[in-house]
């Protein structure tokens, strides 16, 4: 079942703060996104129910980006939700997993690696207002294949 953006960015914050580290809003942006990615690569299913556009700094959640806006370059330092939702267990892996490779990335760090050449993001924008959930999966499938290779 798919959560909302707001949730797993939520567990991004909670999976920080464990850890001791804060994230900003464009972070979470691009954790989400990319934790997306892997949940569709390795279950074929989407980890959120909200579209992903393509926008001219990378791919976009844009109710999760007007949700968090406010914090600018801030870091955010508290959950955002009351109540923290529940995951799948492949879903907590492509969260973990996502956290523990992408997690120490800088905002610009992570926003490099989403709108890469040959990205979603790169095939989408200027062409579609939408990044298609497949386009993602397929991405992040050759990822996957890649990193079970090495």
């Amino acid at each position: 079942m798919a959560h909302t953006a707001l949730q797993v960015a939520d567990k991004f914050i909670r999976l920080g703060m464990a850890n001791g580290q804060h994230f900003t809003q464009m972070q979470l942006l691009k954790l989400v996104y990319i934790a997306h990615g892997w949940t569709l690569a390795t279950s074929n299913s989407p980890l959120i129910s909200n579209h992903v556009e393509a926008w001219q700094y990378g791919p976009v959640i844009p109710e999760l980006y007007h949700e968090l806006k406010y914090n600018g370059a801030r870091e955010i330092p508290n959950p955002i939700l009351n109540t923290e939702a529940i995951f799948s267990q492949n879903e907590e892996k492509a969260i973990n997993f996502t956290f523990k490779n992408y997690g120490n990335f800088s905002a610009y760090q992570l926003s490099d690696i989403t709108h890469a050449q040959d990205t979603p993001w790169s095939k989408s924008f200027g062409k579609s207002d939408y990044i298609p959930n497949d386009l993602i999966a397929n991405h992040y499938k050759e990822l996957y294949q890649k990193y079970m290779s090495s």
